[in-house]
């Protein structure tokens, strides 16, 4: 036997369950409601707080809450927004993945054994400009490396420098919640289980692709058109 208590808002839900005796008096069990009601509020309330996580594609982050000074809890928050003007800000970042991989007969026994295994090392530096509410420029470069493969580096093992994406973004609105982006450039694009279009997160080398988009968003739906 044990109380239930669910609490929730339209985006997190807390749930606490407490094993009570199978006799419990009407005082006690409300006391334990009680007590379990203000547990589950300060446990949804501390999330309400917590910064926006990092995004698999780095130009769907939106840091302009960074506006005000107060919200900026993180050692990164000062790069992450930087002011340009009234109309314009600067968004930097990066991302740094060190992988070691050890194959022992790798394809059965087909290819080369590695002797000590596979160092593979990944950095990323972009920087997201946005002018206004309807023109942007996003740029990435990636640098992947990899050391100690037996026969030398596959090509999604190494490129050792790149500009990974460059595009442009011209925002037009159509509306309250409508409007629509023409993207052209270098690009990462993954839709769905990303199974067929994706960024190939697993290798050493992510993919992008040159090409154009027309993005519609209309109220919650959003419809992409891909020229690549």
């Amino acid at each position: 036997m044990g109380l239930n208590l669910q609490v929730s808002d339209q985006k997190r839900r807390v749930n606490l369950v407490i094993p009570t005796p199978a006799r419990l008096s009407a005082c006690s069990a409300l006391l334990v409601w009680g007590m379990m009601t203000t547990v589950a509020n300060a446990a949804l309330a501390g999330t309400q707080d917590l910064p926006p996580k990092y995004q698999k594609l780095r130009y769907e982050e939106d840091y302009r809450y960074l506006q005000d000074p107060s919200k900026r809890t993180d050692w990164f928050d000062p790069i992450k927004y930087v002011p340009l003007s009234e109309e314009a800000y600067l968004s930097l970042g990066g991302l740094i993945r060190e992988r070691y991989e050890y194959i022992h007969n790798p394809l059965w026994g087909q290819d080369p054994q590695d002797k000590r295994g596979v160092f593979l090392q990944r950095y990323m530096l972009h920087a997201d400009v946005h002018v206004g509410a309807h023109v942007r420029v996003f740029g990435q470069l990636q640098s992947a490396l990899e050391s100690g493969r037996r026969g030398g580096p596959s090509p999604v093992d190494e490129d050792k420098l790149d500009l990974h994406q460059a595009f442009l973004d011209i925002a037009l609105p159509l509306g309250e919640s409508r409007t629509l982006t023409l993207r052209g450039g270098r690009q990462e694009m993954s839709y769905g289980s990303a199974r067929l279009i994706d960024v190939r997160q697993g290798p050493n080398v992510r993919r992008s692709f040159d090409g154009a988009r027309v993005l519609l968003q209309w109220h919650d739906w959003r419809i992409d058109g891909v020229v690549a």
